[in-house]
């Protein structure tokens, strides 16, 4: 499955531009990641300082130059600004099911950066210690995805009716695939923590993410062009598309 990581890595290049030209245009973070419940003093500043690191990543990224710095900064400063502060939300706001996205979707977005960065680093060093320090690294923030794609499932079956109502009406056999998804979710999380078909469990679950930013997401941003919401949550299936299909790399991957 090593061809996807390339697509992978692009689709993840694709949601960073998104993300920076959503703050720059909003001088805020996106609210899937970060809402807070009062203003904060700064939080302008830092959503720009945000913005700034996420599109010198994605430029990394494209040109393929000092992409594991870039990288490995976007992910500190996503633990620094995004997940620490999302994880305090989430501890005073346990039954908040929009804390709990928030702190998901900004989990699994650093997770993410470090696996590229890590992973760009295993491939040009020779050092069989340093790899495997690397290695580490890699299956670490793999597992930490694979969590929260179970979380992820979980909600989906807490918050079914809710989701139900975000399903084009012209689907056929809803209920079927809302069904699906929720399996989806949690049997991938399940096979990467356990290691079994993790590959094929990914890009199932990277395809399902694709076909739903085709019939779903990208309609709504057609039809609401200026709806920051509707742009966010585009970004945030292309991001999790990207995840998926990045992870079926063999690089530092036990076989599946």
């Amino acid at each position: 499955m090593i061809y996807l990581f390339p697509v992978g890595r692009f689709f993840f290049t694709m949601a960073l531009l998104g993300f920076s030209a959503i703050i720059f245009l909003n001088g805020d973070f996106p609210a899937e990641f970060y809402s807070p419940s009062h203003h904060i003093q700064g939080t302008t500043v830092l959503a720009w300082i945000m913005g700034i690191i996420f599109l010198t990543t994605a430029i990394a990224l494209l040109t393929d130059r000092y992409s594991f710095t870039a990288t490995l900064i976007c992910s500190i400063m996503m633990g620094l600004l995004l997940v620490i502060p999302n994880s305090f939300k989430l501890i005073f706001n346990i039954y908040s099911p929009g804390t709990w996205v928030a702190w998901l979707e900004s989990l699994c977005f650093c997770t993410i950066t470090i696996v590229i960065s890590s992973l760009s680093t295993v491939n040009k060093i020779l050092a069989t210690t340093k790899q495997n320090r690397f290695c580490k690294i890699v299956s670490l923030a793999r597992h930490l995805f694979a969590i929260a794609l179970i979380i992820f499932g979980i909600q989906h079956i807490i918050y079914a009716e809710f989701i139900a109502t975000l399903v084009p009406s012209w689907i056929p056999l809803k209920t079927f695939f809302l069904q699906l998804v929720k399996a989806g979710f949690i049997l991938t999380g399940l096979s990467i923590i356990f290691n079994i078909r993790s590959q094929v469990a990914l890009t199932l679950l990277g395809t399902m993410f694709l076909v739903w930013i085709l019939i779903l997401h990208a309609p709504l941003v057609f039809k609401n062009p200026h709806n920051k919401a509707e742009w966010t949550s585009f970004f945030v299936a292309l991001l999790m598309c990207g995840a998926c299909f990045i992870l079926t790399s063999r690089s530092c991957n036990e076989p599946a």
